[in-house]
């Protein structure tokens, strides 16, 4: 086994290189307390290149710690393997609530909850109230921190006198907020999980909350209305309610944290590719527009990263709706924001998408023809793009030889969903339109139907 195996070194690939120089001092500081085994441990780490790291073995770790001399013992280096990833750990801890000032607060102030310590406890209330305010970001955690500075400062305050009910409503007020948010957001997401497992999720709070909910004042708290006007439309698929949506979710990005909004967008998106797919243009449009939009000012962008996925999809949507220009500077301008790990993969697959739609068809095919792609479902699509061009190129015999390759690729390939049925029924439409184009009798009179998977290439080259 190697270090790169471990726990630790997981947790270490986690740093960045500044967190990694704040490592080292908090080691080197009196606070951490540690065995001589792992300082030795530490002091080898420290100079060590990070990337050589991961290569280090087991047996490497003990003899450089406990000496070459002593007869290996794996018991003693997985506790010490153990032992350091628990220091790294309390860093990683430390380092986070460091960066949280309102959670770290939220500790102290339960610790002198506990202890029955009202005046540093007052301090810190007060302190937590200021960052609070401070704060642009007013998402469901917000009303909750709100809600446990309430009952904190009531159960101090109510302690001496009984006739006050000390901001109480105000604790309630929040809480239930927080609630109705926290009940919104997961009845969207298990909207999703039921479509897609199709599971039988029920949430309890749901059928109540949505008969008080109209009538209610709560709708005026931005985030429960978008939250609201999100669940109307991802499960009743209320078209009425998506240009306000839209309109709300952009005024009030302020309110929400990267990661819900990355996940609103994601999820107004995935409503207009579904309204795309049922050939309606306009969402289509609108997908194109929101990724761009919602790319442009970070909001899905992640880690510094666009997602593979998301890259491809903006791409395949400026195809669909014949922006090839402004598809191909979208993946030259933002081909850098690729995980390193995917970025040759995913470039020279939309690339070659690009070239297609341009008619380039022997640039296309150089891509296709010398690339594999790791992703299945991008090496289907690969191999079908192959298909249609040497079709579009009249290149019969290679088209045959090709389409029974292509057969049997699919009839072989595992773990792909509704995918393989998807390519099946592709398979049999290509055999269709070669039969056609060759003239054999018994398919000359057959006509694609809009139940054919991509019908608007099938009917484009067989007419």
């Amino acid at each position: 086994m190697k270090l790169k195996d471990s726990k630790f070194y997981f947790l270490l690939k986690s740093l960045d290189n500044n967190d990694l120089k704040l490592f080292k001092n908090f080691f080197k500081n009196n606070f951490v307390r540690t065995a001589k085994d792992v300082s030795t441990f530490f002091d080898l780490f420290f100079d060590t290149k990070i990337n050589e790291i991961g290569d280090i073995t087991k047996e490497e770790i003990y003899n450089a710690v406990y000496g070459s001399i002593s007869e290996y013992n794996d018991l003693k280096v997985r506790h010490l393997l153990s032992s350091v990833t628990c220091v790294l750990e309390d860093f990683i801890t430390f380092r986070y609530l460091k960066k949280n000032p309102v959670t770290y607060n939220k500790i102290l102030l339960h610790h002198f909850l506990q202890s029955g310590v009202e005046k540093p406890a007052r301090l810190v209330i007060n302190e937590l109230q200021g960052q609070l305010d401070s704060e642009a970001v007013h998402d469901a955690n917000y009303y909750l921190h709100q809600y446990e500075i309430s009952i904190a400062n009531y159960h101090f305050q109510s302690n001496n006198v009984r006739t006050d009910d000390f901001g109480y409503s105000s604790a309630v007020e929040n809480f239930t907020i927080y609630t109705v948010i926290e009940t919104l957001k997961s009845a969207c997401t298990i909207n999703t999980i039921n479509k897609v497992m199709e599971s039988k999720i029920r949430h309890p709070l749901l059928e109540s909350l949505l008969r008080i909910l109209p009538e209610s004042d709560y709708l005026k708290e931005p985030l429960v209305r978008i939250y609201y006007q999100l669940f109307q439309l991802v499960e009743h698929e209320q078209e009425d309610v998506f240009p306000g949506l839209l309109s709300d979710i952009q005024e009030h990005e302020m309110l929400f944290s990267q990661k819900d909004l990355n996940t609103l967008y994601r999820t107004v998106i995935n409503f207009c590719i579904k309204k795309s797919n049922q050939n309606n243009i306009e969402y289509t449009r609108k997908a194109f527009e929101i990724y761009i939009y919602a790319i442009d000012n970070g909001a899905l962008i992640e880690h510094q990263e666009i997602n593979r996925f998301i890259f491809t999809n903006v791409i395949t949507l400026g195809i669909k709706l014949g922006e090839l220009d402004m598809s191909y500077d979208f993946l030259q301008t933002h081909r850098h924001l690729i995980h390193t790990n995917y970025a040759q993969n995913t470039i020279v697959y939309n690339l070659a998408k690009i070239y297609y739609a341009q008619k380039e068809f022997d640039k296309a095919l150089k891509i296709l023809l010398t690339n594999e792609f790791k992703d299945k479902i991008w090496n289907l699509n690969s191999k079908y793009l192959i298909l249609k061009i040497l079709f579009e190129q009249n290149e019969l015999d290679t088209f045959r030889q090709q389409l029974q390759s292509f057969k049997v690729y699919v009839k072989r390939i595992q773990n792909v969903g509704y995918h393989k049925t998807y390519f099946e029924n592709i398979i049999q439409s290509l055999t269709v339109l070669l039969g056609r184009r060759l003239g054999k009798r018994k398919y000359v009179g057959h006509v694609f139907g809009k139940e054919t998977p991509d019908y608007e290439w099938f009917q484009k080259v067989s007419n």
